[in-house]
């Protein structure tokens, strides 16, 4: 077997006297000053990741099966953060707590709970990312949000949506297509509680927008 070694500091030199050692063949030895790229059976690749990163296309390229002793890996990690859409919970809701504010109006208090169908989709997402990381050479990714109970890393961004949501059933939502509220002739909700689905982002262009289209239908309604 012949070995290419890429990297020949302190490891490298070791790993050639070794490879020598055992009666391997040295097909080239890679470094600052030292181009010897040559075909191998194997390469042992001991740079620092920068370098890696750039070594990998030729490694590719040259279909070469590469053994790496690189460390320093922290400073390359990307953290990969899911900002997922929650299906609709009824066990997710917002209520009067019994703390109250200085003004002595009761504390609103969230129960958010997170459903499995909402893990597996964050799930699911990571797979098909680490599927594509992995198939481009660049590394794989490791899942911080599995199966465990609680989930890792889990965490809401204070979005609280859907507590008088919008929809034509009175059985199935609070307001009506026109922001009413079923079964009350004069009483109109705006805001981010008539969302059917909570999504991801930031609401206000759409409360804004509901807002807007709420205004309009009750100056055409005053005016008719």
């Amino acid at each position: 077997m012949n070995v290419l070694i890429v990297g020949y500091g302190k490891m490298g030199k070791l790993i050639d006297a070794m490879a020598v050692e055992q009666g391997f063949d040295v097909a080239g030895r890679v470094d600052d000053g030292r181009d010897e790229w040559r075909a191998a059976d194997v390469a042992i690749d001991f740079t620092t990741a920068d370098a890696l990163l750039k070594n990998f296309p030729r490694y590719l390229e040259m279909k070469m099966p590469v053994v790496i002793g690189t460390t320093g890996w922290n400073e390359q990690a990307a953290a990969l953060r899911a900002q997922a859409e929650q299906a609709p919970n009824p066990d997710s809701r917002v209520t009067l707590g019994s703390q109250r504010d200085r003004f002595g109006q009761p504390l609103a208090r969230v129960d958010w709970r997170p459903s499995a169908s909402d893990r597996a989709s964050i799930r699911a997402s990571q797979e098909v990312v680490g599927a594509a990381v992995r198939e481009a050479g660049l590394g794989h990714v490791e899942f911080m949000l599995g199966d465990e109970h609680p989930p890792a890393l889990l965490e809401g961004n204070f979005h609280h949506l859907g507590t008088t949501r919008m929809h034509l059933d009175p059985a199935k939502g609070v307001v009506d297509a026109d922001c009413r509220v079923h079964g009350i002739r004069n009483l109109y909700l705006a805001g981010s509680s008539l969302f059917p689905t909570y999504g991801c982002s930031n609401p206000t262009l759409t409360v804004v927008a509901l807002a807007l289209r709420l205004a309009d239908d009750l100056k055409r309604q005053m005016t008719d």
